[in-house]
């Protein structure tokens, strides 16, 4: 003989289907409605069917002779999840096609379970609710036997063989071992919502730090704008005037464009502009700023005012200080999925101090490390900020991230 065909081999065969149909359960959308504490109609309705429709695949799939009746293990394990009204439900459908002492034994099964279903889904122990699982199993099998038995006179049908008894025991293994399947996608499902909602407070973090770090951006350049219009006012008001002109429409950019949003790479350049030609009225011909922007780069979205904060730092922390005239160049480059943008300067360097504060953690930071820390926010360590520079040799500010021409996230 086979060992499919033993009684062994049915058991097994027959395990493997339950945790099977457990399984689907689980993963047909019917999670939410399995762990609901009180469900409308339409859910009831809903969950019935579904457990019930699972249970008739199920129990056409199992051998009807050992070790597990089918019909009443599935009409009690839809009572003991989510009550009466979807165990009645689901005994119906797991009922289509069978006899009627079969459809009766399933309603059994169901007024068998009712008391012992509402202690079992209201308990949090897992044991507990194992233990009085295999008694409901037990119970709702016992009493379909038990009703065979008396009306059998009224079917005249054969008693029925005493190795039935052992579906007592099996359907309480059953009912435990479904349980215990459905348990665990629980877990699993509870794990997984921690997860995203431990993601999503870690999103709202970045972003208020990101909000909070590009409000520190525009008072500090719009100091630096207005200092710079205020020295233009003794020495030129036509000058300063063409100034304030540009000031007005980096104002009317900044108003437009919200702080928790990311930028066109050309629309930072436009702003970027209005800045510079303020900083060259006041400069004259001491300073000389040039572009160097390829057009496939132009539609890549980067942080705002991130352009323009490097520019600001090239002008006023390397070429005000210089003697002579001083260069600015703005290169931004797109290449292997990557955007670079690179600002540099001929100016007189970053000193030692500068460059600590670049990586300090003091409140009164400079744009460059507040620039710094948004990048690593959004991109991670690769997407930092870095510099070059030395003494008298002039500095290049240069970050690298990845190519997008979708908004970053907020």
């Amino acid at each position: 003989m086979r060992f499919q065909d033993t009684y062994l081999g049915v058991f097994a065969n027959d395990t493997c289907v339950l945790i099977v149909a457990a399984y689907l359960l689980t993963r047909v959308g019917l999670l939410r409605l399995l762990f609901k504490p009180r469900l409308r109609t339409g859910g009831v309705v809903v969950l019935g069917l579904s457990l019930g429709f699972v249970g008739l695949a199920a129990s056409l799939l199992m051998e009807p002779r050992f070790p597990y009746a089918a019909h009443t293990l599935f009409s009690a394990f839809a009572t003991i999840l989510a009550g009466m009204p979807v165990g009645l439900i689901a005994a119906g459908i797991v009922s289509i096609g069978a006899t009627p002492r079969v459809a009766i034994g399933s309603l059994i099964a169901v007024l068998m379970s009712g008391p012992l279903a509402k202690s079992i889904r209201r308990s949090n122990s897992l044991t507990y609710q194992l233990q009085m699982g295999i008694v409901t199993g037990a119970l709702a099998q016992s009493g379909r036997l038990l009703a065979h038995a008396a009306l059998q006179p009224f079917w005249h049908s054969n008693p029925l063989p005493l190795s039935s008894l052992a579906t007592i025991p099996a359907n309480g293994f059953g009912i435990a071992l479904l349980q215990l399947v459905v348990h665990d996608a629980r877990v699993r499902a509870d794990s997984e919502n921690r997860r995203i909602e431990a993601e999503r407070a870690q999103t709202v973090a970045i972003e208020a730090q990101l909000s909070a770090l590009r409000a520190q951006i525009r008072p500090h350049f719009l100091f630096n704008a207005i200092n710079a219009i205020a020295a233009l006012c003794r020495i030129s008001p036509e000058r300063a005037e063409t100034a304030c002109v540009n000031l007005g429409k980096i104002m009317r950019r900044g108003l437009e464009v919200n702080s928790s949003s990311s930028v066109a790479v050309r629309d930072e350049a436009a702003v970027t502009r209005a800045y510079a030609q303020i900083e060259q009225e006041r400069f004259g011909d001491r300073l000389h700023v040039s572009w160097s922007i390829s057009p496939e780069s132009e539609s890549c979205r980067i942080p705002p005012f991130s352009i323009q904060t490097l520019v600001e730092n090239a002008i006023n922390h390397g070429i005000a200080p210089k003697a002579g005239k001083g260069c600015v160049e703005i290169v931004v480059r797109r290449s292997r999925g990557r955007v670079l943008i690179a600002i540099c300067d001929d100016g007189v360097g970053i000193g030692p101090d500068i460059r600590r504060q670049h990586t300090s953690t003091d409140s009164r930071v400079r744009g460059m490390e507040i620039l710094n820390r948004q990048l690593e926010l959004l991109y991670g360590r690769r997407g930092r900020l870095h510099i070059f520079t030395g003494a008298e040799q002039g500095t290049i500010a240069a970050f690298r991230i990845p190519m997008s021409t979708e908004e970053l996230p907020s």
